[in-house]
């Protein structure tokens, strides 16, 4: 019980010291909050993916089948299906690939590293400050003041441990040596 009136106490805490800051916060976070759900297909060949990109675009070919079937990576197993995830979790050349899409679109193939990928928008969910969304952000919150609190006094106490005399003999002595002579 003693745990979970802490938690309590905390969660009250960062509403009542935070609760000014929060919806700016959320909107300035708002964009990485996003979740997308996407298709992939994980190709080595360039002249593969322009090809079942065409088969896509011309032929409507359906993009689950084609990952089934050709995808390389683990994708191919949920029939290239990705997520729901957070935007800001995919690698960045993938994300802004997802920002620029319209839920429905294909990017034409792309590279990532030695793979050229197609992507489809599957679905977006646009971040809402629910209860879920609020209790992350407060928690960021309370991390960014203990680390800027935390920094404030190892920058304060830096000196006087540097200056102490165990640490000046510890910089001066030259290093020992382990190896048998």
């Amino acid at each position: 019980m003693g745990q979970r009136w802490d938690q309590v106490r905390l969660q009250k805490l960062m509403e009542t010291r935070y609760q000014e800051r929060l919806e700016p916060y959320f909107l300035e976070r708002r964009k990485d909050l996003e979740q997308v759900v996407y298709g992939l297909i994980r190709l080595r060949n360039q002249g593969a993916a322009e090809e079942l990109y065409l088969r896509l675009i011309d032929d409507k070919a359906d993009f689950t089948e084609l990952a089934r079937r050709h995808s390389l990576g683990e994708e191919r197993f949920s029939h290239g299906l990705v997520g729901p995830m957070l935007i800001s979790q995919p690698h960045p050349t993938i994300r802004a690939v997802l920002e620029s899409l319209k839920v429905g679109e294909v990017h034409a193939p792309f590279r990532v590293d030695s793979w050229v990928l197609l992507v489809l928008m599957e679905h977006r969910q646009p971040a809402s400050l629910n209860d879920a969304t609020r209790i992350q952000l407060l928690q960021e919150l309370l991390q960014q003041e203990l680390d800027e609190t935390l920094d404030a006094l190892l920058a304060g106490f830096y000196p006087t441990l540097v200056a102490s005399p165990e640490i000046s003999n510890l910089m001066e002595a030259p290093p020992s040596s382990n190896l048998a002579t």
